[in-house]
């Protein structure tokens, strides 16, 4: 009788020791005890969307520019779209015109429509986040706007090459004007001659 009970001693033991630990094991999956296994696992955080700018110049090609800001770098794209509002309502609606925005492992990117589909009534326009591809902040808004300004192209002057004529030293054959002959009546000059009279001597005749 003695030894059953000896052998039943240590089996309730090892019983209550297994118990023990499956418990001490549940305990401590349910973060009660020791360090929190879920908060020592790394979670890739997936950076949000903060802001959208608007410019109010066109682009060249006459739609909004602007830049989208995140919280952290990203790798990927997000779609935008141009909203317009019209006085009275309280909606903004989709014109139509989207642009893709990329990130290479950056944590802002701009951004550039290539139109504006300018909508009848409408006295603001703003941009939203129409594919968020993946980030939080899917409804992130810029400011509204009026219609942005078309940009007036500058023609920069191309400078050219202009061939510049070098003198050529052409010779000029010498022109030999013959000069007549002046002739100048010379008067003639006649000096009249003093009257020469020589004194003849005496004759003395003998007588």
């Amino acid at each position: 009788m003695r030894a059953i009970r000896s052998w039943r001693r240590p089996k309730r033991l090892l019983s209550a020791a297994v118990v023990a630990i499956l418990m001490f094991a549940a305990f401590a999956l349910a973060g009660g005890i020791g360090p929190n296994l879920e908060g020592n696992t790394v979670h890739a955080q997936v950076p949000s969307i903060d802001s959208i700018s608007v410019n109010s110049t066109c682009s060249p090609t006459g739609g909004f520019t602007g830049v989208v800001t995140l919280s952290g770098p990203f790798t990927g794209s997000i779609t935008l779209g141009t909203f317009f509002h019209v006085p009275g309502s309280g909606v903004f609606n989709p014109t139509g015109d989207t642009t893709t925005v990329t990130f290479n492992g950056t944590s802002s990117a701009t951004y550039s429509f290539a139109t504006l589909t300018q909508q009848p009534n409408a006295n603001t326009y703003r941009i939203q986040v129409t594919d968020a591809g993946g980030l939080g902040g899917g409804t992130t808004k810029s400011n509204s706007v009026g219609p942005c300004t078309p940009t007036t192209p500058t023609n920069t002057p191309t400078a050219t090459n202009t061939p510049t004529n070098t003198p050529t030293n052409t010779p000029v054959p010498p022109t030999k004007t013959p000069v007549p002959p002046t002739k100048t009546p010379v008067p003639p000059t006649k000096t009249p001659a003093p009257p020469t009279k020589t004194p003849a001597p005496p004759t003395k005749t003998a007588g």
